[in-house]
């Protein structure tokens, strides 16, 4: 009587897991077959990019000394001098093009950390990043920011 009540939880598992996978599969065809918006693009495995447009403004600040050469969120050192930003919400590795509102330039980040932890900002700059945008001495900043690249 064990044997068949174990095969049977087995059978249930298994048919559970197959409809979720046919679900998953059923979900990525539909992203994948239409532009998807802004907040689906951080989830990993998205391998087609639709074009992206500008996000709206928002606020960004930038992080150095402190943590220069401490672990990230993804386990590698942080370097202040590398082109590299800190997203609560972005996979790691994704690239992101970020353009200061005030001054027009552009940099293209790679996201490696979480943060920031202050609410009200969306983004954790490299203080070479802050540099290149042209804000290290204010501190923040508005920019807008779109997905160039997502990681494999």
């Amino acid at each position: 009587m064990k044997s068949f009540h174990f095969k049977l939880i087995i059978m249930l598992f298994l048919m559970t897991l197959c409809l979720n996978l046919s679900l998953q599969a059923q979900v990525w065809s539909d992203l994948r077959s239409k532009a998807a918006p802004e907040s689906f693009f951080w989830i990993q495995g998205f391998s087609e990019m639709p074009k992206v447009k500008w996000s709206e403004e928002v606020w960004v600040s930038w992080y150095g000394r402190r943590f220069h050469g401490r672990r990230t969120a993804n386990g590698e050192r942080y370097n202040q001098h590398a082109m590299t930003c800190a997203s609560r919400t972005l996979a790691f590795g994704t690239i992101l093009e970020v353009k200061n509102v005030d001054n027009g330039k552009v940099v293209r980040l790679r996201v490696n950390d979480r943060g920031p932890y202050h609410r009200r900002r969306v983004l954790d700059l490299s203080k070479a990043a802050a540099k290149k945008l042209g804000f290290v001495k204010r501190g923040v900043t508005k920019v807008v920011y779109r997905i160039v690249e997502l990681p494999e």
